[in-house]
């Protein structure tokens, strides 16, 4: 990218940096967590077919279905629904857009 500390030589190096990042700290924390596949080669990375996240040394295959245990990453692991109310745009599209 030209920028210090973003001298990567490939994707595979980017992603096994952000794998890695996504289980730092989160000891189960947090839903995202791809931590178990921050020690993948660039070969494994090229091959690697889509995977349900988490993904962890508990599962390192992936999670077929998040939350099936009826759990949630909150810390009493009930689900939170927060009603939200619509707001229009503060500008109008241009005419050339409606």
């Amino acid at each position: 990218m030209g920028y210090p500390g973003f001298d990567y030589a490939n994707a595979a190096e980017i992603f096994r940096e952000h794998a890695g990042l996504s289980g730092f700290e989160n000891d189960g924390a947090r839903d995202f967590d791809l931590s178990a596949l921050s020690t993948l080669d660039d070969r494994a990375y090229d091959a690697l077919a889509p995977i349900q996240w988490p993904v962890t040394r508990d599962y390192p295959a992936g999670t077929a279905r998040l939350f099936e245990t009826g759990e949630f990453f909150t810390p009493d692991r009930k689900a939170r629904l927060v009603p939200v109310a619509p707001r229009p745009p503060k500008t109008r599209p241009a005419a050339i857009f409606r």
